[in-house]
């Protein structure tokens, strides 16, 4: 195609349909199977797992505050050990 010979973009309505078929082994094919009502073949399955999981992973800083509150719950354990321990 030449600059000459361009006439602009093709209209919408004027495009071929693009098929879409979501491939088997990820998110979307899983969620073509559920959609179509078939049974979810097992690449499929092991990707929904795998991101349900991958969505449920703590965030670092998640991470970081249960090791504080960890860290001071232990803490607070050591601590209070009752009024006999200040008598000696």
């Amino acid at each position: 195609m030449t600059p000459y010979n361009y006439q602009g973009p093709i209209p919408h309505e004027q495009r071929p349909p693009r098929e879409r078929i979501a491939k088997c082994g990820t998110l979307p094919g899983y969620k073509r199977h559920k959609r179509l009502k078939e049974d979810v073949c097992d690449p499929c399955r092991r990707a929904n797992i795998n991101e349900c999981r991958e969505r449920r992973k703590p965030s670092a800083e998640e991470d970081r505050i249960r090791a504080r509150f960890a860290y001071f719950r232990d803490a607070e354990a050591l601590i209070d050990v009752g009024p006999e321990a200040n008598a000696a």
